[in-house]
């Protein structure tokens, strides 16, 4: 048996403890290091300034939060994203078989301010070709590496808000989400994925809408959902419609439909709606009229099926309560309805 001095001992004890004491002091730093590389290197990847108040990272549980993060728009001293915390931990062990498991990805108290340029360009369009740069990159230097799937075992939002601000119509509209929460479970990305499950919950312009997939693939986008529209206001809607002969000045939609999708390389492969919708208050005006020529206290409609792909609809009922249609035909026996 090797037996040690009481000198080699202490040595030992002391080189144990200093390597404790490293250790302790290095995990206790890295929080740090981890916000000021994240608050140096993101303005260098998306062009835009980070701030951070706060990190947390424990390595042994694979826990990572991000507290008080705030993104700047280009050029102005204005937000373009506020976040009260992200939280994420993830599985180690899954790594040893090419997967990168995602045990939570929990998102707090987001607020969003988003301008739109013009027909596909907004005010973050630029980080998005940034990203698709080097995303392309990585692509190339990867593509002989083997694949790798990851798992999303859970992801949570909550507290989601966003502005849009649209200067493509005349005037300039804007938009609101308010209320966002998001839950979904076991979705996957990469080859053998199975289906998971979303429900989302949000008020776009103070109406509510509630999304639920209960058979949801990422890539290729495949998914099975039943979608609820209460009252959604149809006033902002003629901004968009400046070149239609008519469009609505009031009215509201309610909806409960049931949808179908799946996408391919070439496009949507699958498409189909099936449900009801509902209109009340409707009032419709010519383009450069004041009055309504068509009103409309109340219309409902069957939709049967309606296949997005052989653009087919087949109606089951039209319900109309109440219909006013006015027309006027001119010294040159001219109807303004029939352009």
């Amino acid at each position: 048996m090797l037996r040690l001095s009481g000198r080699v001992r202490k040595i030992l004890v002391a080189v144990l403890a200093g390597l404790v004491v490293i250790v302790a002091v290095g995990l206790a730093i890295l929080p740090e290091i981890v916000r000021r590389v994240a608050v140096d290197q993101v303005p260098k990847l998306t062009g835009r300034v980070l701030a951070l108040d706060d990190v947390d990272l424990n390595l042994f549980t694979g826990h990572l939060a991000l507290k008080g993060v705030r993104i700047l728009k280009q050029g102005v001293n204005e937000r373009a994203i506020e976040l009260e915390r992200l939280d994420v931990r993830i599985g180690y062990l899954p790594f040893l078989f090419h997967t990168v498991r995602i045990k939570e990805l929990s998102l707090v108290g987001m607020k969003a301010s988003i301008l739109r340029r013009g027909p596909t360009e907004f005010d973050f369009s630029d980080v998005l070709d940034r990203l698709k740069g080097r995303q392309a990159a990585a692509r190339k230097e990867s593509a002989s590496s083997s694949k790798w799937t990851i798992q999303l075992d859970r992801v949570s939002l909550q507290r989601v808000a966003a502005v849009m601000h649209d200067a493509t119509t005349s005037p300039g509209s804007d938009w609101r989400i308010d209320d966002l929460a998001i839950e979904a479970r076991n979705l996957m990305i990469g080859e053998g994925a199975r289906p998971g499950n979303l429900e989302a919950k949000l008020k776009l312009n103070g109406a509510p809408i509630t999304a639920v997939a209960d058979s949801l693939v990422i890539v290729p986008l495949a998914a099975s959902a039943r979608v609820t529209v209460d009252d959604f206001d149809l006033a902002p809607l003629p901004p968009y419609l400046a070149s239609a002969p008519a469009a609505p000045r009031a009215g509201k939609v309610n909806a409960a439909l049931a949808l179908a999708m799946e996408l391919a390389p070439t496009g949507l492969k699958r498409g189909t709606v099936k449900g009801g919708v509902a209109l009340s208050g409707l009032e419709v005006l010519q383009t450069g009229r004041t009055d309504p020529f068509l009103i409309v206290p109340g219309l409902s409609v069957k939709i049967n099926d309606a296949d997005l792909v052989a653009r087919a609809v087949t109606i089951g009922a039209i319900e109309v309560d109440g219909l006013s249609l006015r027309a006027v035909r001119d010294a040159q026996e001219k109807i303004d309805l029939v352009a």
